[in-house]
């Protein structure tokens, strides 16, 4: 018999042979397997152990008003109308969100209310007087002197 904990494939007959499935002649060829393999006897004493655990459990009694309750219940749950039910789906699947939308929230907050960095002013400039002609300066304060005393309104006022 091939070790059925180093072949996958025989890994099924240990529960058949805690279920006591196996034909009389498997039975004792996985018995004599068990007194020579070391881990094969530690699973079948773990299988063992499972099984008599879930041999001795008990299922805990009903109470004797379970199934009107339950039907109570179901009756309340139908009752409702769809906008009921769509309110509760909406309440349940919002639940998780709400820690994100109030972080967004804050962040938000932060960006507006934050005090925006000075704009820097650039410095006036002073008036270029490169490359100006003095005396066409003062020729152009005379011509406009002399049009001043030839204007009608300077004439009347003298």
């Amino acid at each position: 018999m091939q070790c059925p904990s180093e072949h996958g494939d025989n890994a099924g007959i240990l529960l058949d042979f805690c279920a006591r499935r196996l034909s009389s002649a498997q039975t004792l060829a996985v018995e004599r397997h068990l007194l020579e393999c070391s881990r094969c006897r530690e699973s079948m004493d773990a299988h063992r152990s499972f099984w008599n655990l879930m041999g001795e459990w008990q299922a805990p009694e009903v109470s004797p008003d379970f199934d009107r309750r339950l039907f109570d219940r179901l009756e309340r749950q139908q009752d409702r109308g769809w906008r009921a039910r769509i309110a509760g789906w909406i309440r349940l699947t919002w639940k998780p969100a709400i820690p994100v939308l109030l972080t967004a929230a804050t962040a938000l907050t932060f960006i507006l209310v934050r005090e925006p960095a000075p704009v820097p002013v650039p410095a006036p400039q002073s008036a270029a007087v490169d490359g100006v002609d003095l005396n066409q300066v003062e020729q152009t304060l005379d011509d406009l002197n002399m049009l001043h005393q030839l204007s009608p309104t300077s004439s009347q006022s003298l």
